[in-house]
């Protein structure tokens, strides 16, 4: 498995997309197909800040994470944000999740990025093994969500 930019495949946005689409179109029932098509190909840049990373092996896609300035309307005094962090069904329970966020921070804390932040409806537990903290527990969409955060440290 390699850790990739979606940038140099943008053959996988049309599949992230309708992956993205089923496991958060409920979410943001305002947002269509394309708006998630047209969101991921914004985040398909370079060691910069919209960026998207894609799990691959054997030229399938397993899996993305993305840096994003904002990903809750609600709290835009936060930034950065780890967002978009989605393994495949099949892929599941292999490392490869735990592998896009460690990629994630280290590229965030390159960038110079002190604190990362997320939210989730559901997955507290997997990033709290991932040394993230708890910063706040709120509504968000119409879903019970938790507000994470991580300190980085800066890589030369």
């Amino acid at each position: 498995m390699r850790i990739e930019f979606l940038k140099d495949h943008p053959e996988f946005i049309d599949e992230l997309n309708e992956l993205f689409y089923r496991q958060w179109g409920a979410i943001y029932p305002e947002f269509t197909k394309e708006d998630w098509r047209q969101r991921l190909i914004a985040r398909a840049n370079k060691k910069k800040i919209p960026t998207t990373l894609v799990a691959v092996e054997n030229g399938v896609v397993l899996g993305s994470a993305a840096l994003l300035e904002s990903d809750m309307r609600t709290r835009p005094e936060l930034s950065p944000w780890l967002g978009g962090v989605y393994v495949k069904e099949e892929h599941r329970h292999k490392g490869i999740g735990r592998t896009l966020v460690a990629q994630i921070e280290k590229m965030a804390g390159q960038l110079g990025v002190l604190s990362l932040y997320l939210y989730t409806p559901d997955k507290k537990r997997f990033y709290r093994q991932l040394r993230w903290q708890v910063l706040e527990k709120t509504r968000y969409q119409g879903f019970d969500v938790t507000i994470m955060l991580k300190y980085l440290s800066l890589k030369e």
